[in-house]
């Protein structure tokens, strides 16, 4: 155990944060002592391409807390991922999004680092806009199309609440990898709100009830903790 601590250390400096996930997933379940740590935490929920991501989120008046939980969630920050579907870099954009997006596109920019935040910014910002400031609808309408989203949309739950809806909707989407990637982004979002302003959310209500940046002024880089970045040349 404390050798495959040491080698996820070595994999996170290394960039290779899947690798980084999966030993550090390992050692949870081995019940490994330490995993709570703030170091761990860190290592979990690393804080790359920040200046991009802030520049892009304002850009677009969106979050960029949830922008980077969207990037850990898509591409475990491989800036030079290209899925089996086609689906490329950080933000994991089809090249006919990326088209839809800005026309004036090149596709071999598309895996850019910085080009693909924001693009990749850019269409989640719209889906939001579309769904009505909703980000669960918007975050399922990124993996699944926000066309089969509008066809899973159910009428209100029985008490009428909002938050039962929601919760309602998100255990009942029928695919099971759009289902964990909603719940994986909004795990992902309430720790790196955490670790950006030093602040637990209180209330899950973010996802489907606000459109536009939470009350956090430069979340990526203020705060108690501040993060690992990489690639944009920004003091740690």
């Amino acid at each position: 155990s404390p050798f495959l601590m040491y080698a996820a250390s070595l994999a996170s400096k290394a960039g290779n944060h899947l690798v980084t996930f999966n030993l550090l997933g390992d050692l949870i379940q081995r019940g490994y002592p330490g995993m709570t740590s703030s170091y761990v935490l860190r290592l979990i929920f690393p804080g790359m391409y920040r200046n991009w991501i802030q520049s892009a989120a304002e850009e677009e008046k969106i979050d960029p807390s949830l922008v980077i939980s969207l990037i850990k969630q898509e591409s475990a920050f491989d800036a030079d991922v290209i899925s089996g579907s086609g689906a490329m870099g950080l933000m994991q954009l089809m090249p006919f999004t990326a088209v839809e997006v800005d026309p004036l596109v090149e596709q071999r920019s598309v895996v850019d680092p910085k080009n693909n935040i924001r693009l990749g910014t850019r269409y989640l910002a719209q889906l939001i806009r579309k769904f009505g400031g909703n980000t669960v609808y918007a975050l399922a309408g990124y993996n699944a199309g926000p066309g089969r989203v509008r066809s899973w949309r159910r009428e209100p739950a029985k008490d009428g609440t909002p938050e039962s809806d929601m919760l309602e909707f998100i255990e009942t989407i029928p695919f099971s990898e759009t289902r964990g990637y909603v719940s994986g982004i909004m795990r992902n979002y309430f720790w790196y709100t955490y670790l950006m302003s030093g602040k637990m959310m209180q209330s899950l209500t973010y996802f489907w009830g606000v459109s536009g940046p939470i009350e956090v002024p430069n979340a990526l880089t203020t705060g108690s903790e501040k993060i690992i970045d990489k690639e944009s040349g920004d003091s740690k």
